[in-house]
């Protein structure tokens, strides 16, 4: 399941007033969600090699916390503003100047 479905179905949601959808659905909220998705996909992925491997309970439940977090700060890397970018036309790095 992917932003948009979970978006929509949110949008359907019988049981949620307009304002909570608004709410849900702001554009600083979708970040928060797209985060979360990759904590919990991170999440399976500890807890999928826990079993595989046949750990404990508590294992599989540290290695799900850890794999929670390394989903989240995997996010948090990948999507964070960088200072400056390779560009392939002039062969060189461009800093961003919007950022002073």
């Amino acid at each position: 399941m992917n932003l948009e479905e979970v978006l929509s179905a949110i949008q359907s949601d019988a049981s949620l007033t307009s304002d909570q959808k608004n709410e849900i659905t702001k554009a600083e909220n979708r970040k928060k969600l797209e985060s979360l998705f990759s904590g919990v996909a991170g999440a399976g992925l500890g807890l999928a090699l826990a079993k595989y491997y046949k750990m404990s309970k508590t294992a599989q439940v540290m290695l799900a916390a850890l794999g929670f977090g390394a989903g989240t700060l995997l996010y948090k890397y990948m999507t964070r503003e960088r200072f400056a970018t390779y560009d392939a036309s002039i062969g060189t790095n461009r800093i961003d100047s919007r950022r002073f």
